[in-house]
């Protein structure tokens, strides 16, 4: 199983959505940006690294916010496909300017917008948007299980991004 770690970005009540580039899996899908872990590296290390490559960002990743595993249907004929484990954290404080060195584009959109964007499947749970919040569905759809204890399965986590 791979290892992915992910940042969502937040700046003034907007959060960074990134968009795949239209010749990689799972073309023009937006996501939030990060990537694998490399070996013996932690979830954060691994955020830390892929954000200064990805976007020219030094940011500062604290607690992990969620985690799941997703197996992606194609996963046997893709070779960037199969099981994942993702590890979710929220980045509120960064140095620089985010760049795109990685993504078909890059955007700051409220987060209500990203109901309406087509997101990568394995990434859809985190954006179910509600008045301007970000919230996390712990219902378990097909391909996903998640990781974080919880006491029932149609309990939202909360994440307040109008903080900025």
């Amino acid at each position: 199983m791979k290892q992915v770690a992910v940042g969502v970005i937040m700046n003034n009540g907007h959060v960074l959505a990134c968009q795949r580039k239209r010749d990689g899996s799972y073309p023009l899908k937006w996501e939030f940006p990060g990537g694998k872990l490399e070996p013996n590296e932690s979830a954060k290390a691994a955020l830390a690294r892929e954000l200064r490559e990805e976007l020219g960002i030094d940011a500062v990743v604290t607690g992990e916010l969620h985690k799941q595993e997703w197996v992606y249907p194609d996963g046997d004929s893709n070779p960037n496909g199969g099981a994942f484990r993702v590890f979710y954290f929220l980045i509120s404080s960064f140095t620089g300017t985010p760049e795109n060195h990685a993504f078909e584009q890059i955007r700051w959109v409220p987060p209500d917008e990203l109901k309406s964007m087509d997101i990568l499947e394995g990434t859809s749970e985190i954006c179910i948007c509600q008045g301007g919040r970000l919230l996390m569905s712990r219902q378990a759809p097909v391909g996903r299980r998640d990781l974080v204890a919880g006491k029932g399965d149609d309990i939202l986590r909360q994440i307040d991004l109008t903080l900025t």
